[in-house]
């Protein structure tokens, strides 16, 4: 995997389309993200199981209610998802956000031993191979100097999930991470060959990090151990917070030795003739140490606002204890036993506590095959002030078998002002975004993917983005404005297989006019092997985060397959309709191929969307590869249901024409008899031995 994060470059496309990349970018920073809507939607993922953990099935919208605080909600969206269920993989639509698991793998490193570390890693790997493929899962690391630490966002990417594993947050390691700005991958591909040698590698460098953190904490006293454990506390509430911004549940897997418990508790739980005990005893209160005997309340009080901050924010720790895979005979030192804490933040927030296994996945069966089912009902709520303030939930069961038992979300924070979004949740908003798999968002774009096949090297797949100048300057009035723009290659695995990324200033003194007009198109590329992908494409204004996914299916052909291939039909576009911004100029070096979008001699940019006026006749160029004489085309109209309409003649010479690009089948597309509004051109091309091939793309009647 090649990734591309680089500045991008703005030009007029008036300029003509060889001047592509050679106007300086303009430079901007970037800014925070967040959604701005004026209706709030609230999805509450449900889960109810019976007496014996088992998920209950058939339950409808009418079996639930949901209270907002003391008011009763209309349940304006239901659906269920069950991950047991054979009709999932042929579910027509992506799986929504909020009804998938999410997993957070968090390696405590400030209260761990090198050998449970190492260890605890292997548990991880157990337990991915016990999870769903819809299962999201990141990684993040605990450690003295730097608090919780994300290493790679929640992802479908399995391959990419396991590199983060392996680098166990080690600084060095880090260094080699890929620049995706989302932290959805951490690895190039490219490496993935020498696996061994880079988990080797991998272990010594993990190992040198965790001493240097066990190093420091074995020369802290008691007091000092005091206020590491509340700065433990504060840290996790912290992402606690931040984990509110993902929707659905989470489960933070925490592989941790824990800190101990006398601090939390005092030595009233311990029993035994200590000191303290004995001066109790015989009435010497003055030789007490309150916090010893009776615990430090201070911190008691931290760990709870944790766990408080936990509950709202509907994640649950699953703590593993990394300690008790170890041999016995070792002992954890000044810190005594952390088994307490762990079970003391599994409880407080609904969840387990595992020790003493072989393998994760096992161990955590039960939990995973209890939260297998998922029923999400989502409601508006009304007047919603967006001040970031916390709201209580309530679900009922209304009509549900006795004994059942309902787990739900405690409540819901209120949208924020975009100012006061922290990056790493603004990233999170991202990465949640593109893994959502489905177009979505305020601001009006469109996608296509076309791919040019490259002899001996991967396909070239031109991705150009049109982006509506209104909708995404919205009302923003300042003096320089930043588009970022995100695409990614995902397979059907969910592996990321290439990704690209730029960020693009606009002066809106100079180019506000044009933008409002019209908008932008981007022109970027991604590098992909033979397959069918899902091309997502994030395009977001960076300073109010309205934003645009658009999401594109693409199928990169076989060299050396005899059946035809089709790509999107390909209606040029008259020049200078919109601003042009383009992939900056390594990208470009990266792979030097011949400009993609040919008629004869005549470069041309093709329209995502086009828009033609009643009565239009717009050229049509068909690409593809095995396309000659024998072909049988048959091209035709539908509407956006893709019912087929009566007006609209399409017209396709059979005769291609061998380009460099592949084969070129021309025609027309005329609009006569077709009514303003919303359409799909259709194209199948049959060959009577070789099988047959079809695309669409979609297009608009607009009054002129």
């Amino acid at each position: 995997m090649s990734e591309r994060h680089r500045q991008a470059r703005w030009i007029p496309l008036a300029l003509g389309l060889l001047a592509l990349g050679l106007v300086a970018p303009l430079l901007g920073q970037k800014q925070k993200f967040s959604e701005s809507t004026d209706v709030v939607l609230v999805e509450v993922p449900v889960q109810v199981t019976d007496k014996n953990g088992d998920p209950i099935r058939g339950l409808t919208a009418a079996d639930f209610e949901i209270l907002d605080g003391k008011k009763p909600q209309e349940i304006v969206q239901f659906e269920v998802i069950d991950l047991m269920s054979a009709e999932l993989a042929e579910r027509p639509k992506p799986v929504p956000i909020a009804a998938r698991r999410h997993f957070l793998l968090l390696f405590d490193m400030a209260n761990s031993q090198i050998d449970s570390i190492v260890r605890a890693r292997q548990a991880a790997f157990d337990l991915l191979r016990g999870l769903h493929p819809t299962d999201l899962v990141a990684v993040a690391t605990y450690s003295l100097l730097h608090g919780a630490d994300l290493v790679i966002s929640f992802t479908s990417d399995r391959w990419q999930v396991e590199q983060a594993i392996r680098s166990l947050g080690s600084p060095e390691l880090l260094k080699q991470r890929s620049s995706d700005p989302l932290a959805l991958t951490i690895a190039e591909r490219e490496g993935s060959s020498d696996e061994g040698s880079i988990s080797e590698d991998m272990d010594s460098l993990a190992a040198e990090h965790v001493q240097e953190m066990n190093r420091l904490a074995a020369q802290a006293d008691r007091e000092a151990l005091v206020s590491e454990a509340k700065t433990y506390a504060k840290r996790l509430k912290d992402l606690a917070r931040v984990l509110d911004s993902v929707e659905g549940r989470k489960h933070v897997v925490l592989l941790s030795e824990g800190f101990s418990t006398e601090f939390l508790t005092g030595e009233q739980i311990q029993g035994g003739a200590s000191g303290g005990n004995r001066a109790v005893e015989s009435g010497r209160l003055w030789e007490v140490d309150s916090q010893e005997r009776y615990g430090n309340t201070e911190l008691q009080n931290d760990i709870e606002d944790m766990l408080e901050e936990f509950r709202r924010a509907d994640v649950i720790i699953q703590s593993v204890d990394i300690g008790g895979l170890r041999a016995g005979g070792d002992v954890r030192g000044q810190r005594g036993d952390g088994k307490g804490s762990l079970v003391t933040m599994a409880r407080g927030t609904g969840g387990g506590f595992f020790e003493n296994f072989n393998r994760l996945d096992e161990a955590m069966a039960e939990m995973i095959q209890s939260t297998s089912v998922t029923y999400l009902l989502a409601f508006q709520p009304k007047d919603l002030a967006p001040d970031g303030s916390y709201h209580k939930l309530k679900v009922r069961l209304k009509n549900g078998p006795r004994g059942a038992r309902i787990d739900h979300r405690a409540g819901y924070y209120a949208p924020k002002p975009l100012s006061e979004r922290l990056p790493i949740e603004q990233r999170f908003d991202l990465a949640e975004v593109v893994m959502s798999g489905y177009d979505q968002g305020t601001v009006e774009a469109n996608v296509l993917a076309t791919p040019i096949r490259v002899p001996g090297e991967p396909a070239y797949v031109p991705v150009l983005i049109e982006v509506d100048g209104p909708s995404f300057v919205g009302g923003f009035e300042g003096e320089s404005l930043n588009a970022e723009i995100f695409g990614y290659a995902l397979n059907d695995e969910g592996e990321i297989i290439d990704t690209f990324s730029e960020i693009a200033g606009m002066d809106m003194a100079k180019l506000g006019p044009s933008l409002l007009q019209k908008g932008f198109k981007f022109y970027g590329h991604l590098d992909l092997d033979p397959g069918t992908y899902s091309v997502r494409a994030l395009v977001r204004n960076g300073a109010t985060g309205d934003f645009a996914l658009r999401v594109a299916t693409v199928a990169v052909p076989e060299e050396d397959s005899a059946a035809p291939s089709l790509s999107p039909p390909l209606v040029p576009e008259p020049l200078g309709t919109w601003l042009m911004v383009r992939e900056g100029e390594a990208a470009q070096k990266e792979r030097q191929v011949d400009f993609p979008f040919m008629l004869g001699d005549q470069p041309f940019l093709p329209a995502a969307r086009p828009r033609l006026a009643p009565r239009e006749k717009a050229q049509v160029c068909l690409l593809g590869y095995n396309l000659d004489d024998k072909l049988e085309v048959e091209a035709w109209v539908t509407d956006h249901e893709g019912n087929e309409v009566k007006g609209g003649k399409v017209t396709v010479d059979k005769q291609p024409k061998r380009t460099k690009q592949g084969d070129q089948l021309l025609g027309e597309l005329d609009t006569k008899g077709l009514s303003p509004g919303e359409y799909q051109l259709q194209v199948t091309v049959r060959h009577p031995a070789n099988g047959s091939a079809s695309s669409s793309i979609p297009f608009e009647v607009v009054k002129r």
